[in-house]
């Protein structure tokens, strides 16, 4: 077998068990494992050979993945999502609790940043709202 026909059946045997931008990252990772090891100065087949096969490697990756055939849905975007998406879709999947902990923070961290704003103009603007109060009750009682 060469590195061809590994990635090839690496490929195939994740395709339908995980989400498809998974199966092309962990190709691509193998690819580049075997390439690195290549340039270091190994032999393409004993590479292959230290990596076993790569039916038993796309098991343990599945086995280890949470999304199960039953409850996985193939994103639209397939594996050419962007790391925004990717945050999203792992911030949906995280416990009540943590959602909760998320939001007081970003709720706590505007209050904070409304705070600190107002805290920084206060001085400013406290002033000249007294002085446009008293130019304008001056000004009515001139007149």
């Amino acid at each position: 077998m060469d590195k061809t026909e590994f990635l090839e059946q690496l490929r195939q045997s994740l395709s339908g068990r995980i989400e498809a931008y998974k199966v092309t990252e962990n190709v691509r990772y193998y690819e580049d494992y075997i390439n690195t090891q290549i340039r270091m100065g190994k032999t393409e087949g004993e590479v292959l050979s230290e990596l076993g096969s790569p039916r038993l490697i796309a098991r343990t990756i599945a086995d280890t993945q949470q999304d199960t055939p039953e409850t996985y849905q193939e994103p639209e975007s397939d594996y050419r999502q962007s790391n925004a998406q990717r945050f999203v879709r792992k911030v949906f999947r995280l416990p009540h609790w943590a959602k909760i902990t998320i939001v007081v923070l970003i709720f706590s961290f505007i209050l904070w940043l409304i705070t600190s704003v107002f805290a920084f103009l206060a001085p400013i603007l406290l002033p000249l709202f007294v002085v446009v109060l008293l130019f304008k009750f001056f000004k009515d009682w001139l007149h």
